[in-house]
């Protein structure tokens, strides 16, 4: 009975909150699919707000509910990682650290459902600390997206440096072939230099709105990139098209030893399901057809 209750109530909660609307096509595919193409990467955050559109009423009910305070200095670090990961525009600090206790709040409620349909002190238990699960799960929600944004900057480095030191090779100063690659490229490398384009606008110093972006994505390839850069701008602009063209191909270079590196270490993890499944059955075919014709020899 219990079973059947979790898995029901599994379902409707699926159904709260996936977005049903983006899950059935329109009548004219072709249609449907050239949407799709044109506006996936101009609408990736709408895409995503779009899975939490029904529980926003709620998230800002516990916002009220347990007073949060989203200027609290404990509160700091999510305020950075939202902005790291690029999820301003989705979520405030409030309602972020409001949905960690919604959900720790909707876990502990449903094990005190469990606990009234059969007295238990199993269920209170595993209530409490699958609510503290629950607290904590939208943090590593948040950690993974911002791995995955650092990995595919890593990944889009080499490139769109390269492309900067074409743009520029063609008269552009720095800033305008940073603007041009930027409008012409997407990706989470060109959504950051629209961000430091924003910052120097706005009055920021060039240099400090470069550091700004090394402090702010912490990945070594660009860090390195910021620091050459910063030294070529206080020498002089000169130099920046063939400082581009260095570190890009010093990032090719990083890249490739960084994918021998992953190759060597797949050979060693495929080296144990190596010895521990296909030896034993590379021994099986080899030393049954000995047995038996050791038996063969012994019984005739």
């Amino acid at each position: 009975m219990i079973l059947i209750i979790t898995i029901l109530s599994f379902l409707m909660s699926l159904l709260f909150l996936l977005p049903l609307s983006e899950l059935f096509p329109e009548k004219y595919l072709h249609k449907t699919v050239t949407t799709i193409i044109s506006q996936q990467n101009k609408n990736q955050n709408k895409a995503a707000s779009s899975i939490f559109k029904n529980i926003y009423p709620l998230i800002n009910w516990s916002v009220v509910l347990f007073r949060i305070d989203g200027y609290a200095p404990r509160w700091n670090v999510i305020r950075e990682k939202l902005r790291v990961a690029n999820l301003e525009q989705i979520f405030t600090v409030e309602q972020f650290i409001g949905l960690k206790y919604l959900a720790s709040s909707f876990i502990f409620i449903y094990f005190l459902f469990l606990n009234l349909i059969e007295h238990s002190f199993f269920f209170i238990l595993l209530g409490v600390i699958m609510a503290l699960i629950g607290f904590f799960l939208p943090d590593q929600w948040l950690n993974i997206k911002i791995r995955k944004k650092r990995y595919e900057i890593q990944k889009e480095i080499p490139s769109i440096l390269i492309s900067l030191a074409v743009t520029a090779d063609s008269g552009l100063s720095l800033l305008q072939a940073i603007e041009e690659v930027s409008n012409r490229k997407s990706g989470a490398l060109p959504e950051e230099f629209r961000k430091t384009l924003q910052e120097i606008s706005v009055g920021i110093p060039q240099k400090e709105a470069f550091e700004n972006m090394a402090d702010r994505v912490l990945v070594d390839e660009l860090t390195l990139f910021v620091s050459v850069l910063i030294q070529s701008l206080e020498k002089g602009a000169g130099g920046v098209t063939q400082v581009l063209r260095e570190q890009a191909n010093e990032a090719w270079n990083r890249r490739k030893s960084k994918a021998k590196e992953l190759g060597e270490k797949a050979s060693i993890k495929l080296f144990l399901p190596l010895i521990g499944l296909a030896l034993p059955a590379l021994m099986i075919f080899l030393i049954t057809p000995a047995i038996f014709s050791l038996l063969k020899f012994f019984v005739y």
